[in-house]
């Protein structure tokens, strides 16, 4: 067998300034997507180190300051704010203030989309009219999809009450029912998750938010399970609404909390699904006898 030739000082420092400029060579969105890739890197448990997710949200706004209008960037950094609050940030008012910061990326990307249109706010009536406008706009999904769940996670910290008042349970419904309608299958079926999950945890104010349905909310995350199956978080959403709601699917729900606490995080998603079966597993242990 022929044994291969060591490699030289010089080639080896010749390969090692390839692989730099290869590197350089690198776009910003190029950069960010490879550290959205590192994420999970060192983490524990649920909790992931900043370091990498970091590195994608500052390449993503490096991307998007260098290009205003590239609404994919725009998209990227809101998935990438939303891993960086959820599984990096543990102080509320931290994750408050990030969230605030996201809704300001997705109002300039929904007043881009719009282009100036009176029917941009995606209410019912003006609904029919913006799908029409967004058909040919792949981004407009995401931009919606991350406008409706910062909101939701908004809410947090103001209180359901509080966000109800301000019309913002209306922000996510409308904008939730626009993603179906431009894509039911975007992000695992994510507008019926986020829809389903409105339902469930909006309070029901008359006047106000009289349009919430619990059956809804169970309808909409029966959809969302079905369209993506594989996605933890939605069999988890749609447990919680049927222990809530529905008494006569008691056995039916603690058996999908069986069998959920039994799986294992998917490796792509590792920190987020972590996250999704310790959860489980502690409302398992509150509602199993």
């Amino acid at each position: 067998m022929r044994r291969s030739r060591p490699v030289s000082a010089a080639a080896a420092l010749y390969l090692l300034m390839a692989g730099a400029v290869q590197a350089g060579e690198m776009t910003a969105l190029e950069r960010g997507d490879e550290a959205v890739r590192r994420r999970a890197e060192g983490h524990r448990g649920s909790h992931a180190l900043p370091g990498p997710i970091g590195e994608a949200v500052a390449a993503y706004e490096e991307a998007l300051a260098a290009q205003p209008d590239d609404l994919e960037a725009r998209v990227k950094l809101l998935r990438a704010l939303y891993f960086q609050a959820e599984f990096t940030l543990s102080e509320a008012l931290d994750q408050h203030a990030l969230f605030e910061r996201a809704l300001d990326v997705a109002s300039e990307g929904m007043a881009q989309l719009a282009g100036g249109l009176a029917y941009a706010d995606a209410s019912g009536k003006n609904q029919p009219r913006l799908v029409e406008h967004l058909s040919d706009q792949p981004e407009a999904a995401g931009i919606y999809f991350w406008s409706a769940v910062y909101w939701g996670l908004w809410c947090r910290h103001a209180g359901n009450f509080k966000a109800a008042r301000k019309g913002v349970a209306n922000k996510i419904r409308d904008y939730s029912e626009l993603v179906i309608a431009l894509d039911d299958q975007y992000e695992n079926a994510g507008g019926h998750r986020v829809l389903g999950r409105l339902h469930t945890e909006a309070p029901r104010i008359p006047l106000i938010t009289g349009w919430v349905d619990r059956d809804v909310a169970i309808s909409e995350l029966e959809r969302a399970v079905e369209g993506a199956p594989n996605d933890l978080r939605a069999h988890l959403f749609l447990t919680e609404a049927l222990l809530k709601f529905d008494p006569r699917r008691h056995d039916e729900a603690i058996d999908r909390l069986q069998w959920l606490v039994r799986q294992s995080p998917n490796s792509e998603l590792l920190v987020e699904e972590i996250q999704v079966l310790e959860e489980a597993k502690q409302f398992l242990a509150e509602h199993q006898p």
